[in-house]
């Protein structure tokens, strides 16, 4: 027998489920953005890099004015972190990259 307080339990406990699926969705399309956003960083960087070093560089990370860099290969990442100052000089030139004070560089295995 259908009673009403069964069938609120029933209504209820689906809009519990609904309003975890909108969260899930919200909270998935946020991690999209944010790998997008990533994405479009990493290809803007690859124009400011020297040519034996970009394709090899992956902007992991911008918060608090640090840029996070990964980057495969020692020989590569000490390049890198040799051509930081001048990298970061022209870096905050450019509109995207304006709130950038540090560069954090990371070798594909240490993360």
């Amino acid at each position: 027998m259908y009673t009403r307080k069964t069938r609120l339990q029933k209504i209820s406990q689906l809009s519990d489920s609904l309003s975890v699926s909108k969260s899930e969705d919200y909270k998935l399309s946020n991690l999209l953005r944010q790998a997008d956003y990533l994405y479009t960083l990493t290809k803007q960087l690859d124009t400011y890099l020297p040519d034996f070093l970009q394709g090899k560089c992956n902007v992991v990370g911008f918060n608090n004015g640090i840029l996070k860099i990964l980057i495969d290969g020692t020989v590569d990442s000490t390049e890198l972190f040799y051509g930081k100052r001048s990298l970061l000089k022209v870096l905050q030139k450019v509109p995207e990259f304006l709130g950038v004070l540090d560069i954090k560089i990371k070798r594909n295995n240490s993360f």
